[in-house]
């Protein structure tokens, strides 16, 4: 699935706008936070339940997951996942395409294109990332699996993901079992 020329469009960078507004600044951050940090922080979480609209460890929804790890990471993040797409299309965030070119705490999203962003992750490395659903909570799923794969629609490197540690996308293997379900 693509999202048109350089993945730019007046929606986005509209509702990119109202993001920042509503979610807070984005901002970048601490300079010694590496991609490395960021899994680690989500790995840490692995087990916690799902809630609908939940951002603790208490209970996460996709998009409260991300949001809270990010935070921990010194960048904000809004609490949507359409509207964590969207940031791809501002200074200081870059949009990635292709999941070869993914690096391990980028941001990975699914649905139905980019106009129907629906589910937010972490890639972790080794084209598996990690994310709240509501049947099992926060576990590591594959990128390629049946119910992810046709689904994945690009990815975001954030300020906090955006160092030099784990370029190689190599550094996440892991055997969680995988879960096909989509959290809406």
């Amino acid at each position: 699935m693509r999202f048109g020329p350089r993945g730019r469009s007046a929606g986005a960078v509209a509702v990119a706008s109202l993001a920042l507004t509503v979610g807070g600044d984005a901002h970048a951050a601490s300079p010694e936070n590496e991609p490395k940090d960021v899994v680690d922080e989500a790995r840490s979480l692995i087990g916690s339940p799902y809630s609908y609209a939940g951002v603790t460890p208490a209970g996460f929804d996709c998009s409260g997951f991300t949001m809270y790890v990010f935070a921990r990471m010194g960048t904000s993040l809004p609490h949507s996942s359409s509207q964590q797409f969207a940031l791809g299309d501002t200074k200081g965030f870059e949009r990635i395409e292709a999941i070869r070119d993914l690096r391990p705490g980028d941001l990975v999203f699914h649905g139905s294109g980019a106009s129907s962003i629906q589910h937010v992750g972490i890639y972790v490395g080794n084209e598996r990332f990690i994310s709240a659903t509501s049947s099992s909570g926060i576990q590591i799923r594959s990128l390629h699996d049946s119910y992810w794969g046709p689904i994945y629609v690009g990815g975001v490197r954030t300020p906090s993901s955006n160092g030099s540690a784990g370029r190689d996308g190599k550094d996440g293997r892991d055997g969680e079992p995988e879960d096909p379900k989509l959290v809406l």
